[in-house]
């Protein structure tokens, strides 16, 4: 018969290996949040250089008032570029019977 002592070393003895068991099995745990750890803390760092890149397009980017105000130059340039072209046009018209007048003077006046 076995004595009372040996059925306790025995059973710790059994307890002492599935410790062990468990033991090994929080180790593939720990490696498991370390690499995780890590792609956290790489992530992390993602997460800043995008936000200072956001900061840094928010700091040069035009605003909708910036973008109100060049539309409206260039509405005033194009508008001034147009009458210009215009009163080209009508000067050229006024050159030209300009010249047809000349053209019928210069004999009337002796210039040939």
């Amino acid at each position: 018969m076995i004595n009372m002592e040996d059925q306790i070393i025995k059973k710790l003895e059994e307890h002492g290996k599935r410790f062990d068991e468990i033991d090994k099995r929080f180790d593939v745990v720990d490696k498991r949040f370390d690499s995780q750890d890590l792609k956290f803390a790489n992530l992390q760092g993602q997460i800043f250089d995008i936000k200072d890149e956001i900061k840094e397009v928010k700091e040069t980017m035009a605003t909708k008032d910036d973008i109100s105000l060049i539309i409206s130059k260039i509405d005033n340039f194009v508008g001034k570029h147009e009458k210009q072209e215009q009163e080209m046009t009508f000067m050229g018209h006024k050159v030209n019977t300009l010249e047809k007048d000349v053209a019928q003077i210069k004999p009337l006046v002796g210039l040939n």
